[in-house]
């Protein structure tokens, strides 16, 4: 191989290891693939005004521990069952009228008076909306 050639994503350093008290320190050649290390993701910093040194918080590469580690799994169907209790309200629901009275003046320029119209049986209704359906079919 070429000495001179450096593999992307692959760094090569001398690391001394020591060997004990009274032993000589040793010499290793490591090999550091950076090729699958992800990126860490930017979490801010600072910039020294004085040294103008950049200063970033920092990140780990210990993987969050699961959130329910060592309880047990919360699956079952009996904990997925809702008992559900159906109830209605009637809400309440205000109104009200102005009547005249003396010191109150009300204005009655767009009032309208409904009149009642001829009482109308079950019958007719039947008959009336009877003929309209066969009108609508023809």
């Amino acid at each position: 191989e070429d000495a001179g050639y450096v593999v992307p994503g692959v760094r090569v350093i001398d690391v001394e290891v020591d060997q004990g008290p009274g032993l000589t320190s040793r010499m290793l050649t490591m090999q550091l693939d950076y090729s699958q290390i992800d990126s860490k993701f930017y979490y801010g910093g600072y910039k020294s005004k004085r040294t103008g040194a950049l200063y970033h918080h920092a990140t780990t590469q210990t993987p969050k521990a699961p959130r329910f580690a060592g309880m047990e799994p919360k699956l079952e169907r009996t904990t997925q069952t809702v008992k559900i209790k159906t109830c209605t309200q009637q809400t309440m629901r205000e109104a009200a009228t102005q009547m005249e009275r003396p010191g109150v003046l009300l204005d009655t320029t767009y009032d309208t008076i409904k009149v009642p119209g001829r009482y109308q049986t079950s019958e007719e209704r039947l008959a009336i909306v009877t003929a309209a359906t066969r009108t609508i079919q023809r």
